[in-house]
């Protein structure tokens, strides 16, 4: 801290002087090394006034110090003045009442004009790595203020650096403009705050959305294409439920009942991101409906795939009937499944070899409905 500027004393008589200084809280007198009187707003005193009074006869050595406000930081007191000596020939008395007030015979007449509070440095240097927000420090600041969007803000009461990663709600996707600003101390008159530092843009991203989502094994597990970038995780969301995966698996177990196309289950997936990062989670993928067929309809359909249906046999489950000419759609009489199977196997007639139902997406391992 800088200290203020040693006082000049004058003495004309018993009227002791001196020079103003903006920045000083008071003066303080001292007699013969003695702290004797503190004074604010003034710029001279008559020591007549002084109490107990200075005995006649007597010689007196005085000085003055500048003393800095006690909740201001900026300035240290001053060094002590050079002495002026006075001795009292006679008694003098001030008619007025000595408080300092300048009402009796001018031992204070000098007033301090207003000081003029001056604005700090506005940070600079500001940079983002990661989610560390950092700056230079400003001179007597308190702490700072970074200001997020949306007239947000974050008081940082030391240092010089805040990790955006940590505000709660966080930062949604997308180019986010930071300021910071350097804060005076509010009980400190010659300072005020910043103005707000020029801005750095907080870049928060959304990572890639899951692909190949499908369901296999007869609505049994579900799997996706892994790799993502910035992923710490999945979530699968099945029927509205969700089953968080950690980031090595790329396919999820079910136990599922039994679901025809009227009644599909639904399922999708979302890539999950490091909480407190510059990024967000994924957007949930497409939502892929499926079906979970009964035991014996997977049986006749794996039968099927292997050649050993032929039209017009009679398999299992009995109510699933093979068209002798394939002409006709095969009927299945569980209701809410006949109408589905009838398109199922009237397909896979057609197109044997493959047995892949290619207008609904369905295989023999892989119900899915498109």
């Amino acid at each position: 801290m800088t200290p203020l500027a040693t006082p000049q004393l004058s003495l004309n008589g018993t009227i002791l002087s001196w020079q103003p200084q903006q920045a000083a809280d008071s003066f303080l007198i001292i007699v013969n090394g003695v702290p004797r009187l503190t004074l604010r707003d003034a710029t001279q005193y008559n020591l007549a006034n002084l109490l107990p009074p200075l005995t006649l006869g007597t010689a007196y050595s005085i000085t003055l110090q500048a003393v800095a406000p006690f909740m201001c930081s900026v300035h240290a007191s001053s060094e002590i003045s050079d002495p002026v000596l006075i001795t009292l020939e006679k008694n003098i008395v001030d008619p007025g009442n000595g408080n300092g007030n300048g009402n009796g015979n001018g031992n204070n007449g000098g007033t301090i004009e207003p000081i003029e509070p001056e604005y700090l440095e506005r940070p600079t240097g500001l940079a983002i790595n990661g989610t560390i927000l950092s700056w230079s420090g400003v001179a007597n600041s308190v702490g700072y203020q970074v200001n997020l969007p949306n007239g947000l803000s974050v008081a940082v009461p030391s240092g010089t650096s805040f990790d955006l990663g940590s505000i709660n709600p966080p930062l949604g996707v997308g180019n986010h403009a930071i300021t910071v600003t350097a804060m005076a101390d509010v009980d400190c008159e010659y300072f005020l705050s910043s103005p707000a530092s020029q801005n750095v843009t907080f870049n928060v991203s959304a990572i890639g959305v899951p692909t190949g989502v499908t369901v296999t094994n007869n609505g049994s597990r579900v799997s996706w294409t892994g790799g993502i970038p910035n992923a710490v995780g999945f979530v699968v969301v099945v029927n509205g439920a969700e089953y968080p995966v950690s980031a090595g698996t790329t396919h999820l177990d079910l136990d599922l009942p039994v679901a025809d196309r009227t009644n599909a289950h639904r399922v999708s997936v979302r890539a999950v991101a490091e909480t407190g990062s510059q990024f967000r989670d994924s957007a949930q993928s497409l939502e892929t409906k499926f079906v979970v067929a009964p035991q014996q309809i997977v049986e006749f359909i794996e039968r099927f795939g292997r050649g050993l249906v032929q039209p017009g046999d009679a398999t299992l489950p009995p109510s699933i009937i093979i068209p002798r000419q394939g002409e006709q759609d095969a009927i299945r009489q569980t209701p809410n499944w006949g109408h589905f199977f009838e398109a199922m196997v009237s397909e896979a007639i057609r197109d044997r070899e493959t047995y892949v139902l290619q207008n609904l997406s369905i295989q023999p391992t892989n119900m899915v409905l498109r």
